[in-house]
C-alpha cells in the first residue's frame, strides 16, 4: 500500500464530512414525514364524498310499486336520515297530484261489465237451482250444473242457495247507493244553480248529510202514498200499514255491507 501525502489526506478528510453532511440532512427531512399524522382537509369536495350518494335513476320507465305500498314513488329517500321525513309517507290518491281527476260516472261505465257478470252468476244459481228441484238430487243433469259452478266455489245446493242469497243482498245494496249517488247529484245540481241564480255562498254537502235529507224525503212520500184515501179503504187499511211499519224500519236501519 501506497503511503498518501498530506494533500491527498486532507482532500480525503473534506469529502468524507461532506458526504456526512448531506446524509444527516436527508435524515432529518425523512424523519417528520414518518411521524406526521395526516389531518383530514376541510374541503368541500372531501364533505360531499363523505356523505351518502342518492343514485339517479337511469331508466325513464314508470316506477313500480307492490299493492301494498300506498306512497308517492318519486319520494326520493336519503339514507341514514332521521325524523319524520325519513319514511315514505301515505298519500291519498283524492288529493295527489299523481292521480287525475275521478269522474264517477265514466268510472261505472267502465267497470259495467262486472255487474253484468254478477248477473250471469246469479243466473246460472237460479238455473241450477231449478233443475235440482225439478230433476231431483240423483239426476245427471242436476250433478252437471252443479257442477259448472265449481268455479264460484259452490260445491253442493246449500252452498248455491247461500251465494244466491249474497248475490241479492248485495243487489239491494247496490241499488241503494245507486239511488243515494243519484240523489246526491241531483243535490249539487241544485246548489249549482243556487249559487249562478242568487250568488249564495257554497255549501258542501257531507255523505251524512245527504243521507239524512234522503232518509227524510223518502220518509214524506211513504208518509203522503199511506194518507191517499184510495189506498185507505177498510180492506187494504192493515196491509197498508204493515208496509208503512216496514218501510220506517228500513229507513232507520240502512244496512252498510261494504259493497261497492
Amino acid at each position: 500500500m501506497t503511503e498518501l501525502t498530506l494533500g491527498e489526506l486532507k482532500a480525503l478528510r473534506e469529502r468524507e464530512s461532506s458526504s456526512a453532511a448531506l446524509s444527516n440532512d436527508a435524515q432529518n427531512d425523512d424523519a417528520p414525514q414518518r411521524g406526521k399524522v395526516k389531518e383530514p382537509s376541510h374541503n368541500k369536495n372531501h364533505a360531499v364524498s363523505s356523505q351518502t350518494v342518492i343514485k339517479k335513476r337511469g331508466s325513464k320507465a314508470p316506477v313500480m310499486l307492490p299493492n301494498n305500498v300506498t306512497c308517492n314513488p318519486y319520494t326520493i329517500i336519503k339514507l341514514g336520515k332521521k325524523g319524520p321525513d325519513a319514511r315514505l309517507v301515505p298519500r291519498d290518491p283524492r288529493f295527489s297530484d299523481f292521480s287525475g281527476t275521478l269522474n264517477d260516472d265514466m268510472f261505472r261505465k267502465s267497470y259495467a261489465f262486472l255487474d253484468e257478470m254478477r248477473q250471469d252468476e246469479a243466473q246460472e244459481i237460479k238455473a241450477a237451482l231449478r233443475l235440482h228441484e225439478r230433476a231431483g238430487p240423483n239426476s245427471m243433469r242436476a250433478a252437471t250444473a252443479l257442477e259448472n259452478l265449481r268455479h264460484m266455489g259452490i260445491s253442493s245446493i246449500d252452498d248455491a242457495k247461500r251465494a244466491l242469497d249474497k248475490y241479492k243482498i248485495q243487489n239491494q245494496q247496490l241499488q241503494s247507493d245507486e239511488s243515494l249517488r243519484q240523489f246526491k247529484k241531483q243535490l249539487i245540481e241544485e246548489e249549482k244553480e243556487k249559487i249562478a241564480h242568487t250568488g249564495k255562498t257554497p255549501f258542501y254537502y257531507s255523505q251524512k248529510k245527504v243521507k239524512k235529507i234522503y232518509r227524510d224525503r223518502e220518509q214524506v212520500k211513504v208518509k203522503a202514498v199511506l194518507e191517499s184515501a184510495a189506498i185507505n179503504s177498510a180492506a187494504a187499511a192493515k196491509i197498508h200499514k204493515k208496509a208503512a211499519r216496514q218501510n220506517k224500519r228500513q229507513l232507520k236501519r240502512q244496512p252498510q255491507l261494504g259493497v261497492k
